[in-house]
């Protein structure tokens, strides 16, 4: 009778215990803690992330064990709690403990994780995990018998749902410089030239440069799809009057302008902007030979302009850390 009392308090205690995976460190979740709860948490009832084949997966649960309790009038004194094994885990993934040896001790936060990348088919998982707890039973509420030790081996459920990726395939099309991807109800992310650009997150992107332009599409599983990449010449004129020249580029501290000779100095302004648009220096100049300090700015794509009364003249510089 003590034995099924037994089985059954720690089936309430150790039910909420998963796995983990990859070498790394957990930590345990301070919430948890301060709760004063014990058990493993989350527990089955909360249950566990769903996972997408071919990506990531982490789950990272804590456990709390207590030191003792009581069952009918009995008194259970816990020593240890150890994870033997997990059962039907989805390939690719594997269990890690923040204890070497899976042995977790009285009032001795601890966690554990099941982590890797998903390389099996896609379905629900019933998950299944052994744990085994070790300590004494006490024949009366005062304690004067040990009766037995415990030992008997123990395990829980989870339901880990594993969803595969859509077949999706973004292609863009160019309507007087708007890009649009086709597809909407996704995060979006677009890119010139293999960089992404600042603030381009929505289905469709206004191109105000020449280059090459793809996005990236993501789903509500993390699933990611590109875009076959785009060339877009916006067919903004440029005064050839107002030529120059940016060296060195690629730059990181300092870059130099070499204005034409044919360009009319007066009234000229220098505009730095990001990739995004963003105007992030303007200054005017007065030479045709002019150095600009960049060691402010972050690495990227940035726009120079040089603008007067003779027209407007703009050339991509490249700015690397």
């Amino acid at each position: 009778m003590i034995k099924k009392q037994l089985l059954q308090l720690f089936s309430a205690l150790i039910l909420f215990i998963p796995f983990a995976g990859i070498a790394q460190v957990c930590t345990p979740d301070p919430v948890v803690i301060a709760s004063g709860y014990h058990g493993v948490f989350p527990t089955f009832n909360q249950g566990v992330v769903s996972g997408v084949v071919g990506l990531n997966y982490s789950q990272t649960f804590t456990i709390f064990a207590p030191s003792d309790t009581v069952v009918s009038g009995y008194t259970a004194e816990i020593d240890s709690v150890l994870i033997d094994s997990i059962a039907n885990m989805p390939a690719g993934l594997s269990l890690t403990y923040s204890n070497s040896d899976s042995m977790y001790f009285p009032n001795v936060a601890g966690c554990f994780i099941i982590s890797g990348t998903i390389a099996d088919t896609a379905g629900l998982y019933v998950i299944r995990l052994y744990v085994t707890p070790f300590g004494m039973v006490y024949a009366t509420p005062v304690g004067d018998l040990m009766l037995q030790d415990l030992g008997a081996q123990l395990w829980s459920t989870y339901n880990l749902q594993v969803n595969a990726c859509a077949n999706l395939l973004p292609v863009i099309t160019n309507t007087n410089n708007e890009l649009d991807c086709g597809l909407s109800g996704y995060t979006y992310q677009w890119y010139l030239d293999s960089v992404a650009v600042t603030g381009a997150n929505g289905q469709t992107y206004q191109a105000t440069a020449d280059g090459n332009y793809y996005v990236v599409v993501t789903d509500v599983n993390s699933c990611t799809f590109s875009s076959p990449a785009l060339n877009v010449v916006t067919g903004i004129e440029e005064n050839t009057a107002l030529h120059f020249s940016i060296y060195p580029n690629p730059c990181n501290t300092y870059f130099t302008l070499q204005l034409n000779t044919a360009f009319a100095i007066n009234s000229t302004v220098l505009n730095v902007t990001d990739i995004s648009g963003r105007l992030v220096h303007t200054t005017g100049i007065n030479n045709r030979k002019y150095e600009l300090d960049i060691t402010a700015l972050a690495k990227g794509i940035y726009f120079i302009t040089l603008q007067n009364n003779e027209g407007v003249s703009t050339r991509r510089i490249e700015i690397i850390k």
